[in-house]
């Protein structure tokens, strides 16, 4: 890892979110039957600008309208066995339980 100069990073240089860097090295997308991916693998990383620290919230910039923590109740029920938390088989999947529904 180098600067924007050439010159190789001092020990414990930390890079964080934010900063400015350029990667050199190999991008490859594979499949192997039916699954798909991509494969990174970096030979050298040229710090451009290096952020000394990092505001994960301006990250995303302003508050955008979707999902709101403060009105999601979590299912905590994991691993529990009772049978009044199983719904009647209708042939329709449960609100909440859709998370691997394709």
């Amino acid at each position: 890892m180098t600067d924007a100069k050439g010159k190789a990073l001092k020990q414990g240089t930390v890079i964080r979110g934010g900063s400015l860097i350029r990667i050199a090295g190999v991008i490859a997308a594979w499949e192997k039957g039916a699954k798909r991916g991509v494969s990174l693998w970096p030979d050298a990383v040229r710090v451009i600008k290096l952020s000394e620290g990092f505001d994960a919230n301006a990250a995303f910039g302003a508050a955008e309208d979707g999902f709101d923590a403060d009105e999601y109740e979590p299912n905590t029920s994991f691993g529990d066995d009772d049978a009044s938390d199983t719904p009647a088989d209708d042939g329709e999947t449960p609100a909440g339980d859709d998370a691997y529904s394709l």
